[in-house]
């Protein structure tokens, strides 16, 4: 996971062994071709003892780096990681406070967002059943954090979505499941996407969430009487202008990187036409021993640090 940092000119990125440590890289400057910090550190402690990190999310704010993994057993619990920014940003940097909450319930993926501006601490944003998501907050000094739970935002039922068709090959992608796939903070709004299942194909539906309430502000669906749209991705800029990046494949397209957006002056729930910025060229089949055809879960939508 890579993701920029607003409030301190940085870049971070996040990365696993898939064994005991998750990795962490906080750049020097704004420049990501400069120097960094690298480091780290050992998620298989305490509860987690013996259980290995998979499905790692990343989010920032203000004060701290924010990362969440699936602790693989045969239960799954889930971890949620608050690492103290302070002492990064030093003149000599170094690992700050790490806080770990453990053996939490197994959601697929739990996001902390992107956050931009400060609303006392980072939302985090996970999917709580077919009808709810699930809004927490790591609030408090960094250095010693507490994490609660804000509340369950109801949104429309849902289901997962299933494998996507592609051209040139029987071979399915794997749209993954209903988990989130990113989070993003801004002007008192969580804003968070996901894959479901529309009328027997994979579509998009996305949110918008009133943090201080935990209430639903609005829903969007994009989907297609032939394309699925899958494995989505948004960001909104300062302007409160929203961007969802996907990617979308049938039979007869090969799968590509799509999009769609809306200006925030547009009536709730609504976004344009979904059109290719970069269409496929070829199929894909990277089957796992399992037969999965994993594909493209960890994009990103972003919003340009450079311009906004």
């Amino acid at each position: 996971r890579v993701t920029y940092d607003a409030h301190h000119d940085r870049w971070v990125v996040l990365a696993t062994d898939f064994n005991t440590l998750v990795f962490l890289a906080y750049s020097l400057t704004g420049d990501p071709t400069g120097a960094w910090f690298k480091t780290s550190i050992n998620v298989s402690q305490g509860a987690d003892a013996g259980k290995w990190p998979d499905y790692p999310t990343l989010g920032v704010d203000a004060g701290g780096i924010y990362f969440a993994a699936d602790m693989v057993t045969g239960c799954y619990p889930m971890t949620i990681w608050a690492v103290d920014k302070a002492p990064l940003l030093a003149a000599t940097p170094s690992l700050g406070t790490v806080t770990a909450w453990r053996t939490l319930p197994w959601e697929g993926a739990i996001h902390p967002c992107v956050t931009y501006g400060d609303p006392g601490g980072v939302y985090l944003v996970s999917r709580r059943s077919a009808t709810s998501l699930r809004l927490r907050q790591i609030t408090g000094p960094r250095t010693a954090p507490t994490l609660v739970q804000v509340g369950n935002p109801a949104v429309p039922g849902h289901s997962s979505p299933p494998d996507a068709p592609q051209k040139g090959t029987v071979a399915r992608l794997d749209s993954l499941d209903i988990r989130p796939m990113n989070a993003v903070y801004r002007d008192g709004s969580v804003w968070t996407a996901h894959s479901i299942n529309v009328d027997g194909r994979a579509g998009v539906r996305w949110y918008e969430v009133d943090a201080a309430t935990a209430t639903t502000t609005q829903v969007g669906t994009i989907s297609d009487e032939s394309l699925y749209f899958y494995i989505p991705s948004v960001s909104v800029n300062e302007e409160g202008d929203v961007l969802l990046g996907f990617s979308a494949s049938d039979e007869d397209t090969y799968a590509g990187a799509w999009m769609t957006g809306r200006r925030a002056t547009d009536p709730p729930g609504v976004t344009a036409p979904p059109v290719p910025y970069k269409p496929g060229s070829g199929p894909y089949t990277q089957l796992t021993s399992s037969g999965t055809n994993r594909w493209g879960d960890y994009s990103l939508t972003s919003v340009d640090p450079s311009d906004g």
